[in-house]
């Protein structure tokens, strides 16, 4: 059996620019990956350049629902429960914002789309 993970790009942003869109500084490898269920497992990768984001999320759509994973908060990995996911990188407001999401022991169940987002809390604010 076939599984078609399909990772698309979306940012969410906590913040207007006024007159400047912030998406196009977040890129998201490789956009589309089939993968068959004998595969052990898939990975993909995400990074930004937003200014002040500290934070990289990832979401796992079906036709259902759409669930958050996880995300990389600075170096360090928050999982959601019951997941069976990885999260690796870093999300450092003022250095390197990249985070990779490894699915392991791929099953049916994981078809569907991927998608990281950039992000920033509420409190972080620009020096």
């Amino acid at each position: 059996m076939l599984l078609n993970l399909f990772f698309p790009l979306l940012s969410f942003l906590s913040c207007s620019f006024a007159g400047s869109s912030e998406s196009n500084k977040v890129k998201q490898n490789p956009a589309e990956i089939l993968k068959s269920t004998s595969d052990k497992e898939a990975e993909m990768s995400c990074s930004h350049s937003i200014t002040y984001y500290d934070r990289i999320l990832w979401y796992k759509q079906t036709a259902r629902d759409i669930q958050l994973l996880g995300y990389m908060y600075e170096g360090t990995e928050t999982l959601e429960s019951g997941v069976n996911v990885k999260i690796k990188g870093n999300a450092n407001k003022d250095g390197s914002k990249h985070s990779t999401l490894n699915i392991g022991n791929l099953s049916e169940d994981d078809s569907a789309v991927y998608f990281c987002a950039a992000s920033r809390h509420s409190t972080t604010e620009p020096s």
